[in-house]
C-alpha cells in the first residue's frame, strides 16, 4: 500500500520535539538531534541498490513547503538515472571554482586611480615625443635612463630616487624634507640632460 505523501504539517515541524527522524514521505524527512536542540531536513533515496541521505536544509531557512521542493528535485534528480549527491557535490565543487577566479581577478585587478595615472603619463609621454620628432623612445627607456643616472652618476640617495618614480618607498622619506631632496634631484637631473654637468654630479652643486 502506497503511504500518501505530505504528512507533516508546518506547525508540527514547529513544535516537534521528539527526538529521531519523522517522515514526510517522498524520502523527506525531518531529524531532530537526541537533545533535541536541532532540526534539519534530509532526503533519503536508494543508489545502485544503497541506501543513501543527504541533507536539504533547517526548518529555518527551509520552510516545509520549501524542503518538499528540493525533495521533489532530489527525487526527479534520481529518476532520470542521476545521483543528487554526486551532483550537489559538482555543483559545490564549480562554486568553490567560481569564488577562486573571482578572488584571483579581484586580486590581479588594477584601480581605477592606477588606469588613469598611466593613462596620463601615457598621453604626456606621447605629446612630448611628438614635439621632439622622436621615434623608438618610450616612457619605460625614460624611466631607466633616469634611475642609471641616478644611481652611477651621482650620489643622491637610492630612498629619493625610488621616490622620483613613484616607487614605493621608505617611511623616513615619505615626509619631512623628502620634497626638498627629490626637488635638487630633478634639478640635478634637468641640467645633465641639457648637458650643462660634468661626468660626476654632487647633489645640488650647480
Amino acid at each position: 500500500m502506497v503511504r500518501a505523501l505530505n504528512r507533516l504539517s508546518a506547525r508540527e515541524v514547529a513544535t516537534l520535539l521528539k527526538p529521531g527522524r519523522h517522515f514526510d514521505d517522498g524520502g523527506l524527512c525531518l531529524f531532530i538531534s537526541p537533545d533535541c536542540s536541532r532540526k534539519r531536513w534530509t532526503f533519503q533515496f536508494r543508489w545502485q541498490g544503497r541506501k543513501c541521505e543527504m541533507g536539504r536544509g533547517s526548518p529555518r531557512t527551509a520552510p516545509l513547503a520549501k524542503a518538499r521542493e528540493l525533495a521533489a528535485t532530489a527525487r526527479l534528480t534520481v529518476q532520470n538515472g542521476s545521483n543528487p549527491l554526486e551532483e550537489k557535490r559538482a555543483a559545490l565543487d564549480a562554486q568553490r571554482r567560481s569564488v577562486e577566479e573571482q578572488q584571483q581577478s579581484r586580486s590581479k585587478a588594477r584601480t581605477f586611480g592606477q588606469i588613469a595615472d598611466d593613462l596620463i603619463e601615457f598621453m604626456v609621454m606621447k605629446s612630448l615625443f611628438t614635439r621632439m620628432n622622436a621615434d623608438g623612445i618610450t616612457s619605460h627607456g625614460f624611466r631607466s635612463t633616469f634611475r642609471d643616472w641616478a644611481g652611477e652618476v651621482t650620489s643622491h640617495p637610492r630612498e629619493v630616487c625610488e621616490a622620483a618614480l613613484a616607487h614605493a618607498v621608505e617611511l623616513a622619506y615619505q615626509r619631512g624634507d623628502a620634497l626638498d631632496k627629490r626637488r635638487v634631484l630633478m634639478c640635478d637631473w634637468a641640467r645633465s640632460c641639457d648637458g650643462a654637468m660634468g661626468s660626476r654630479i654632487v647633489p645640488g652643486v650647480s
